[in-house]
């Protein structure tokens, strides 16, 4: 899968924003997308694994389980 860095970092960006509104679940969806862009690059799971400590899950979307 060919992508650029600077896509990656939008997801990554996109998804600190939902964080700082509030939107936990939606920040995991865009670091997730990150991963699947470049699964080798710690950054993604990193922030990924952040957002995810502050859910409580009860539901998760399909692309998370």
């Amino acid at each position: 899968m060919t992508f650029s860095l600077e896509e990656y970092e939008e997801y990554i960006q996109i998804g600190r924003a939902f964080e700082a509104q509030g939107q936990p679940s939606h920040a995991m969806l865009m670091f997730y997308q990150a991963t699947q862009l470049d699964p080798h690059h710690l950054k993604g799971w990193s922030h990924l694994a952040s957002a995810a400590r502050t859910i409580q899950f009860t539901n998760p979307h399909v692309l998370l389980k």
